[in-house]
């Protein structure tokens, strides 16, 4: 995306005193699905990725309670407001509940000065099946392939 100049910029930043991440995003103009209006599913994939990039620094802070990896399992968009192509947006993030292998995230999409384009919502779950899956093709569990490879 940033190749074809949909997107111009992206940057990303954890607050770790209040667990939320936001995503800036500096947007293209040929971002449309509408004329001059940026195309739902690029929104859909921005908070994805948002919501993503929250999961990975709660993991990375020790604040997740499972390893990953952790999929999307469902992901929700409501859209308020058309976005404008060009537009500098700010997707911010946080945790709405997180139980066993399971994290619900909520994100909101703004122009950063109080108009609302869109919110989302999205389970992250981590499989059960994974220690299972590693013994089945290496022979052995986790521990002792990571202890094998120091």
């Amino acid at each position: 995306m940033v190749a074809s100049g949909q997107i111009k910029e992206l940057r990303c930043f954890y607050d770790t005193q209040q667990r939320k991440f936001y995503s800036v995003v500096e947007l293209g103009k040929e971002v449309c699905g509408f004329p001059q209006t940026v195309h739902g599913g690029l929104t859909a994939a921005l908070v994805d990725e948002t919501v993503g990039g929250l999961a990975v620094a709660l993991w990375r802070a020790g604040e997740l309670g499972f390893r990953p990896p952790a999929y999307t399992a469902r992901l929700e968009v409501d859209y308020k407001k058309k976005i404008p192509n060009g537009s500098i947006i700010l997707i911010t993030t946080e945790v709405e509940e997180l139980v066993d292998r399971k994290v619900w995230l909520r994100a909101t999409v703004t122009n950063g000065k109080g108009a609302v384009y869109a919110t989302g919502r999205a389970l992250f779950v981590a499989p059960r099946w994974l220690p299972d899956w590693i013994r089945s093709i290496t022979g052995r569990d986790r521990n002792s392939a990571s202890k094998k490879t120091k």
